[in-house]
């Protein structure tokens, strides 16, 4: 079962930009770090769905994290700026900055030279001490037109 979760329901925008001097390159270790940004609030509702399913000392069962990650999303959603929530969500948002990330089978789908975009498919693997979360990911990476800065925007993350 493939699963699709949008991270803009914990407010992450799926735009990041930095300083880059080089040609626009899918596999580019600033670009990697970017993805990692981008995707942070689809792998937060995974993390706070699997810490309570084994809070409850339910089975991590593909159904009952599926489950509890709809449940997770509607909750968040449905809480706005509750001020309880906001705090567990920075704290989960915290732990997150800690998390081990690898980008890899990076493939290069298209490329164009003249306006420096190129987009990307890849395999993310994000390393956790009880589990693995992997999702396919598209992106496109862009420079500016004065090629100052670079914007990844994530346009596909699903589950594998």
């Amino acid at each position: 079962m493939k699963k699709l979760f949008l991270g803009a329901v914990l407010g992450t925008s799926l735009f990041f930009s930095g300083c880059f001097n080089k040609d626009v390159s899918c596999s580019d270790s600033q670009v990697k770090e970017m993805v990692k940004n981008a995707t942070q609030g689809n792998v937060i509702i995974d993390m706070m769905a699997y810490d309570v399913l084994k809070k409850d000392n339910k089975p991590i069962t593909p159904m009952n994290l599926a489950m509890a990650k709809l449940t997770m999303t509607m909750g968040i959603a449905a809480a706005g700026d509750n001020p309880k929530i906001k705090k567990i969500v920075d704290s989960y948002k915290e732990k997150y900055k800690n998390v081990d990330f690898e980008l890899k089978d990076i493939r290069t789908d298209s490329k164009n030279k003249e306006i420096q975009k190129v987009t990307c498919s890849a395999t993310a693997v994000y390393y956790f001490k009880d589990y693995n979360i992997t999702a396919n990911v598209n992106y496109i990476v862009q420079k500016t037109d004065d090629g100052k800065k670079l914007f990844v925007e994530v346009k596909k993350f699903e589950e594998q």
